[in-house]
Protein backbone atom coordinates (compact mmCIF):
# COMPACT_ATOMS: atom_id res chain seq x y z
CA UNK A 1 0.00 0.00 0.00
CA UNK A 2 1.73 3.22 -0.94
CA UNK A 3 2.40 5.64 2.15
CA UNK A 4 2.17 9.53 0.61
CA UNK A 5 4.06 12.46 2.52
CA UNK A 6 5.33 15.95 2.40
CA UNK A 7 7.85 18.44 3.99
CA UNK A 8 9.85 21.47 3.64
CA UNK A 9 13.52 21.88 3.96
CA UNK A 10 15.29 25.02 4.15
CA UNK A 11 18.49 25.35 1.86
CA UNK A 12 21.12 27.55 2.63
CA UNK A 13 21.10 30.47 -0.14
CA UNK A 14 18.31 28.82 -1.87
CA UNK A 15 15.78 29.49 -0.02
CA UNK A 16 12.33 26.65 0.91
CA UNK A 17 11.71 23.65 -0.89
CA UNK A 18 8.82 21.72 -0.73
CA UNK A 19 9.38 18.27 -0.78
CA UNK A 20 5.86 15.85 -1.81
CA UNK A 21 6.38 11.90 -2.74
CA UNK A 22 4.36 8.78 -2.54
CA UNK A 23 6.54 5.62 -1.39
CA UNK A 24 5.88 1.86 -1.63
CA UNK A 25 8.07 -0.34 0.85
CA UNK A 26 8.06 -4.07 0.60
CA UNK A 27 8.89 -5.63 3.90
CA UNK A 28 10.74 -9.22 4.82
CA UNK A 29 11.30 -9.75 8.32
CA UNK A 30 12.78 -12.55 10.29
CA UNK A 31 12.08 -13.77 13.76
CA UNK A 32 13.77 -16.57 15.95
CA UNK A 33 11.73 -19.78 17.55
CA UNK A 34 10.62 -17.74 20.35
CA UNK A 35 9.89 -14.82 18.14
CA UNK A 36 11.99 -12.50 19.03
CA UNK A 37 12.91 -10.23 15.99
CA UNK A 38 16.54 -10.79 14.34
CA UNK A 39 16.13 -9.16 10.83
CA UNK A 40 14.12 -6.48 8.91
CA UNK A 41 14.68 -6.08 5.39
CA UNK A 42 12.71 -3.01 3.50
CA UNK A 43 12.55 -2.54 -0.22
CA UNK A 44 11.70 1.30 -0.88
CA UNK A 45 10.48 2.50 -4.08
CA UNK A 46 9.22 6.15 -4.30
CA UNK A 47 8.12 9.30 -6.51
CA UNK A 48 7.68 12.81 -5.95
CA UNK A 49 7.98 16.49 -6.74
CA UNK A 50 10.56 19.13 -5.30
CA UNK A 51 9.04 22.47 -5.42
CA UNK A 52 11.36 25.74 -4.64
CA UNK A 53 8.34 27.61 -2.36
CA UNK A 54 9.58 31.37 -3.90
CA UNK A 55 9.47 30.49 -7.77
CA UNK A 56 7.19 27.93 -8.27
CA UNK A 57 9.89 25.64 -10.36
CA UNK A 58 9.78 22.13 -9.45
CA UNK A 59 11.40 18.88 -10.85
CA UNK A 60 10.33 15.25 -10.77
CA UNK A 61 12.67 13.03 -7.87
CA UNK A 62 12.74 9.70 -6.87
CA UNK A 63 14.81 6.69 -4.89
CA UNK A 64 15.09 3.04 -5.26
CA UNK A 65 16.56 1.46 -2.55
CA UNK A 66 17.05 -1.24 -0.01
CA UNK A 67 17.45 -0.99 3.98
CA UNK A 68 18.88 -4.17 6.15
CA UNK A 69 18.21 -3.97 9.38
CA UNK A 70 20.35 -6.46 11.35
CA UNK A 71 18.80 -6.73 15.03
CA UNK A 72 21.58 -9.24 16.33
CA UNK A 73 24.71 -6.93 15.51
CA UNK A 74 22.62 -3.84 16.14
CA UNK A 75 23.53 -2.60 12.22
CA UNK A 76 21.57 -1.01 9.21
CA UNK A 77 23.00 -1.15 5.34
CA UNK A 78 21.33 1.02 3.18
CA UNK A 79 22.15 0.09 -0.77
CA UNK A 80 20.88 1.68 -3.95
CA UNK A 81 19.90 5.24 -5.46
CA UNK A 82 18.25 7.17 -2.33
CA UNK A 83 17.77 10.51 -3.89
CA UNK A 84 17.28 11.32 -7.78
CA UNK A 85 16.08 14.55 -9.74
CA UNK A 86 17.27 15.99 -12.70
CA UNK A 87 17.31 20.04 -12.87
CA UNK A 88 15.86 21.88 -15.94
CA UNK A 89 19.52 22.28 -17.36
CA UNK A 90 19.59 18.52 -17.51
CA UNK A 91 22.53 18.39 -14.92
CA UNK A 92 21.53 14.92 -12.68
CA UNK A 93 21.34 15.47 -8.92
CA UNK A 94 21.98 12.19 -7.07
CA UNK A 95 22.37 10.34 -3.67
CA UNK A 96 23.35 6.26 -4.17
CA UNK A 97 25.95 3.89 -3.16
CA UNK A 98 26.12 1.74 -0.20
CA UNK A 99 26.85 2.28 3.71
CA UNK A 100 26.85 0.20 7.13
CA UNK A 101 25.96 1.77 10.68
CA UNK A 102 25.85 1.09 13.85
CA UNK A 103 23.39 4.31 14.57
CA UNK A 104 23.59 7.74 13.08
CA UNK A 105 26.96 8.85 14.17
CA UNK A 106 28.34 5.09 13.53
CA UNK A 107 29.46 4.73 10.00
CA UNK A 108 31.18 1.46 10.12
CA UNK A 109 31.53 0.88 6.21
CA UNK A 110 30.98 3.51 3.34
CA UNK A 111 31.78 2.86 -0.72
CA UNK A 112 33.41 5.32 -2.79
CA UNK A 113 30.93 6.96 -4.85
CA UNK A 114 30.57 10.45 -7.10
CA UNK A 115 26.85 11.37 -5.28
CA UNK A 116 25.76 13.28 -2.56
CA UNK A 117 24.70 13.35 0.50
CA UNK A 118 20.81 14.51 1.36
CA UNK A 119 22.12 18.08 2.36
CA UNK A 120 24.23 18.59 -0.69
CA UNK A 121 21.58 16.27 -2.77
CA UNK A 122 19.02 19.14 -1.41
CA UNK A 123 21.55 22.33 -2.28
CA UNK A 124 22.22 21.59 -5.59
CA UNK A 125 18.24 20.66 -5.92
CA UNK A 126 17.14 24.36 -4.64
CA UNK A 127 20.07 26.08 -6.43
CA UNK A 128 18.80 24.82 -10.05
CA UNK A 129 15.85 25.66 -9.06
CA UNK A 130 16.70 29.48 -8.46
Amino acid sequence: MPLSGAFNRSVPGCGDLSVVFTVERNFIVFYDASGTLLRQIRHSDFTGTITDITSGQSVPHEGHFVQDYDYITGTRSVSGETLRATLPNGQVAFAAGHEVDAGPDDLIFETPHASLTGDEFFAQVGQGLT
